[in-house]
């Protein structure tokens, strides 16, 4: 703090006591960011300063009366004589008024003097930062709590099968899963010992003749398959549905499918086990039938050779 006071000091006689007033109330607000800042800087920025402006020459006196002549000297003229010794110094004339200093050049002196300070401790301290050396790596902290679940993502592809594991131990028996499609008959079985003769039955009525008969399949619905029977004038039509596994197209949401009925989903082909509007991979109803390949490798330009 004794150096800055001896500058307030310097500059207050320079100034005058006409920037007093401004020069105490600048000092005051800054004193306590000037005491960090460097010596050599403010006194660079004080020297800086613009000189006093001279004050206005006073006017010319009154040019006094000529005095009369003197005698004219007796003789002839002597020559010159030596040089005389210098004479002593006078004394210090008083000190003059100090003249004003233009209003906003203080405030712009400091102003440019923080600006330039800022400036260069601001590259001292990232010149330091920069230089220290790397912080150890701190502990491990603690597992933080987890965050909200994401969406799902999309599929990715298929890993390549890794390792068989060993043997685990056998897992709890699971539910019992839906009836599946019923299978094709089984060969025909040994014939068995003959059996007791039956009583005879009663006598039936005679049946009419079938004069027509016809099997249609839907063209839109090949699952669907109607039975027809003409006998005279009178006609009969059952309609049955087969559970045969039939292909559906691309997989329409929100949509009825039928047992069996067979979908394109994400690359992959499922198959109906009931009839059900649900989402395969995300209902039971439908069963993975055909799976979706791996990628296979780029032939490049030139082909598979």
């Amino acid at each position: 703090m004794d150096h800055i006071e001896k500058i307030v000091d310097l500059m207050l006689a320079r100034l005058g006591d006409t920037v007093e007033s401004v020069t105490k109330r600048l000092v005051a607000e800054r004193v306590a960011e000037l005491d960090r800042k460097l010596e050599d800087s403010i006194l660079r920025a004080v020297a800086g300063l613009p000189a006093p402006k001279q004050g206005e020459r006073g006017p010319q006196g009154e040019k006094g009366e000529r005095g009369e002549p003197g005698a004219p000297g007796v003789g002839e003229r002597g020559p010159q004589g030596e040089r005389g010794e210098p004479g002593q110094r006078g004394e210090k004339g008083d000190k003059g008024d100090p003249g004003e200093v233009p209003a906003g050049v203080l405030e712009a002196a400091f102003a440019a003097l923080e600006k330039r300070l800022d400036d260069r401790l601001e590259l001292a301290v990232a010149k330091a930062v920069a230089a220290l050396p790397p912080a150890p790596r701190g502990e491990k902290g603690d597992r933080g709590e987890p965050g909200p679940e994401g969406k799902p993502g999309r599929d990715g592809r298929d890993g390549r099968d890794g390792e068989r594991g060993e043997k685990g131990d056998p897992g709890l028996d699971g539910k019992d899963g839906r009836d599946g499609m019923r299978g094709e008959p089984g060969l025909e079985g040994k014939q068995g010992p003959k059996g007791d003769r039956g009583e005879d039955g009663r006598h039936g009525q005679n049946a009419d003749p079938f004069s027509d008969f016809d099997v249609a399949l839907d063209a839109e619905d090949p699952q669907l398959v109607t039975f027809s029977f003409r006998s005279g004038t009178e006609a009969i039509s059952r309609s049955v549905r087969l559970p045969i596994m039939v292909d559906a197209g691309i997989y329409r949401r929100g949509a009825l499918y039928r047992r069996g009925q067979c979908v394109t989903f994400g690359g992959q082909v499922f198959a109906a086990q009931c009839d059900t509007q649900g989402e395969p991979l995300k209902s039971a109803d439908w069963r993975l039938a055909v799976k979706r390949g791996r990628d296979g490798k780029d032939a490049g330009e030139g082909g598979i050779e």
